[in-house]
């Protein structure tokens, strides 16, 4: 202790700067200031390193089972999924609530590390889903989803096959539908970003028979075929709204197994142009019959020959627009 004191008395001013830097170590630790020493679940890393808009590809399947592979895929146009030898046009503001979710996943709570836990926790078997991100270049990882917790405020997951099962925060079965087919599939014709007013001309042909043509003229819209007429926008609006929202109820997989339908020709083509558009969009729809039993029309999408059920609700004003309205 004598040898201390001497020590500070000979060092008074090195003795003096020590103290005060333990003083601050000390203060700091105490205060935190920048929460640096603080483990928060927003602080954790993430399971996928890699921003959204270097995303390329997702494959997601149930484990064991390649027959359930879908790939969300980012093309040029948008988001598209391919499943079952088919390409469909994801659902946009499902994709992207999927996406963050799946960044968002943090590596914090490790609930077990015995891989015999495994089927306990839901992440081995039928029942857990595998999912795996891609940039341009190869596969970053892949997540495996196990159980959600008692209330759907968590899920169990596993990373890259480890024996580590983590908790994240999210339901994050409820972003990829819970593997359901169609989930991310766009059963809505026309982007939901797109309103009546983008809308520039909508044509319903019935076998070779124009039924009418519609054109956007500025402000208001003209009746081309099958006579011309012009018409205030204010006549049209009921007919517009209905057609771009037009929503299928099902995406048909098995032609084979369709009811027996009454036969009908109908083509729906659409053209419309958002602000943010270069081109001008069209979407061809294809009408190749009706269950009387269950009042529900089944058409095509052209090219894509993709097949979808709608609720007679839905066109049957379309179909049946009687022009004399818009005398």
């Amino acid at each position: 202790m004598e040898k201390i004191k001497h020590w500070i008395t000979e060092n008074i001013a090195l003795s003096i700067t020590s103290a005060n830097v333990i003083l601050l170590l000390v203060l700091f630790i105490n205060k935190d200031p920048f929460d640096l020493l603080v483990r928060t679940y927003e602080k954790s890393p993430s399971f996928f390193k890699i921003d959204e808009q270097n995303i390329t590809k997702i494959l997601i399947k149930r484990q064991g089972d390649e027959i359930s592979q879908k790939e969300l895929l980012k093309e040029s146009l948008g988001w598209k999924l391919q499943f079952k030898g088919r390409k469909f046009i994801a659902e946009e503001d499902r994709t992207k609530q999927f996406i963050k979710a799946i960044l968002g996943a943090k590596k914090f709570n490790i609930v077990s590390s015995s891989k015999e836990k495994s089927k306990e926790f839901g992440t081995e078997g039928i029942d857990a889903f595998e999912i795996q991100v891609y940039n341009s270049k190869e596969s970053l990882g892949k997540l495996i989803i196990g159980n959600t917790i008692t209330g759907g405020n968590g899920t169990n997951v596993r990373w890259n096959d480890g024996d580590d099962i983590f908790l994240v925060e999210e339901n994050l079965k409820s972003f990829f539908g819970r593997g359901e087919d169609d989930f991310f599939i766009n059963k809505k014709f026309t982007p939901s970003t797109v309103s009546s007013s983008n809308l520039n001309s909508v044509k319903l042909v019935s076998g070779n028979e124009v039924k009418y043509l519609l054109n956007r003229n500025g402000e208001n819209w003209e009746l081309s075929l099958p006579k011309k007429l012009s018409i205030a926008k204010e006549k049209l609006n009921d007919l517009l709204n209905k057609i771009i929202s037009l929503n299928a109820d099902e995406v048909i997989y098995e032609e084979n197994k369709l009811p027996a339908l009454t036969s009908i020709n109908f083509e729906l083509e659409l053209k419309y142009k958002k602000e943010t558009d270069l081109i001008e969009n069209t979407v061809m729809l294809k009408f190749i019959g009706k269950d009387e039993k269950s009042k529900s029309y089944y058409l095509s999408s052209i090219p894509e020959q993709v097949l979808y059920r709608l609720n007679e609700y839905q066109v049957k004003e379309i179909l049946n627009f009687d022009l004399k309205k818009l005398e």
